[in-house]
């Protein structure tokens, strides 16, 4: 994943990878790993954007009206 010039210096955790084929066995477990794999994203996504968010109000950059960080 690339970093906008935006936000040069922040590390930003690996995105989650997704399950390799055949790790799925097909009986529509509770706890599928492609359930569980859209979790971890979901939650990748948050932690993204809370840190974006932190290291521009760290850097007091002014957000120009806007309310949404793309990840």
């Amino acid at each position: 994943m690339s970093v906008p010039e935006d936000y040069a210096g922040l590390v930003l955790p690996p995105r989650p990878e997704a399950p390799l084929h055949g790790e799925c066995c097909g009986r529509g477990c509770e706890h599928c790993v492609y359930i569980v794999f859209e979790e971890a994203v979901r939650r990748w996504e948050e932690q993204v954007v809370r840190l974006k968010a932190e290291y521009l109000a760290k850097a007091g950059a002014p957000d120009h009206g806007h309310h949404t960080i793309e990840v």
